[in-house]
């Protein structure tokens, strides 16, 4: 105690960091419970690279990928976790990647400054906006990486933006983000959105200190800061390799 009180706000530091080590060991301690099979990444990785060529790929790559999910698979959503700030060579391609967005429930990503630095980009533009709730703090940015203009307006598109701690670790993440008095979603709460209802606006009210789904009730619990913990008790979605999905490979029941 005395060395807490002479060391002040650092004790307090030093407490506070102590503490979530503590709760890091927690998930090692705990069961571990299944994801079910309503959420896959498909991975771009080594094999992946190393079958259909180095990264990055053509944005037509992309959008086979895209439609492939969509026409041979039936899957309900696809987030897509990669950003295209910029236009490509061929804008062409770029509005028909657009397009894609209002054809299949596609959700684009973009990014949020955390800091005092501004990272806007004048060739991008911010899409998926909402009112934000009542009651709550809510993060606020400064600036953003958006989806390029040659993509034209995007329906859909939720943040990537890492919530990392002081030890360099991801214990939490940002469900909404606030630029201009507009708050906009994670990429994981806009494929929720999109899941649920891919033609109404939905909404994130805050009730009983949580934000609640207006259609579908879901209840997502945060702290006071707006920020939402996550549950590492929860086993990872399985993965798959990109390539799999390129030469139809994943059982057509998947």
């Amino acid at each position: 105690m005395i060395l807490y009180l002479s060391l002040g706000y650092l004790g307090q530091g030093m407490i506070h960091s102590w503490r979530e080590r503590l709760n890091d060991t927690q998930w090692l301690i705990l069961p571990q419970k299944e994801t079910g099979d309503s959420v896959v990444i498909v991975d771009i990785d080594d094999i992946s690279l190393g079958v259909i060529g180095n990264w990055p790929w053509p944005r037509q790559r992309i959008i086979e990928l895209v439609e492939k999910l969509f026409k041979d698979y039936q899957t309900s959503t696809v987030g897509l976790d990669i950003l295209y700030a910029e236009p490509s060579a061929n804008t062409s391609v770029d509005e028909y990647f657009g397009s894609l967005g209002y054809k299949y429930p596609l959700v684009f990503s973009q990014v949020f400054s955390l800091s005092d630095n501004s990272t806007n980009t004048t060739e991008a533009v911010l899409s998926g906006g909402m009112n934000c709730p009542v009651g709550i703090n809510i993060q606020d940015s400064n600036g953003y990486v958006g989806i390029s203009k040659s993509f034209g307006n995007i329906p859909h598109a939720g943040h990537i933006s890492p919530k990392v701690d002081a030890d360099g670790l991801i214990r939490s993440f940002i469900p909404l983000i606030k630029y201009n008095g507009v708050c906009y979603p994670s990429l994981a709460l806009s494929m929720f959105d999109v899941t649920i209802d891919n033609k109404k606006e939905s909404k994130w009210l805050l009730k009983n200190g949580k934000l609640v789904h207006s259609q579908s009730e879901a209840v997502l619990p945060i702290d006071n800061s707006g920020v939402s913990r996550l549950n590492f008790t929860i086993k990872p979605a399985p993965q798959y390799s990109a390539n799999l999905v390129f030469d139809n490979s994943l059982p057509k029941e998947f």
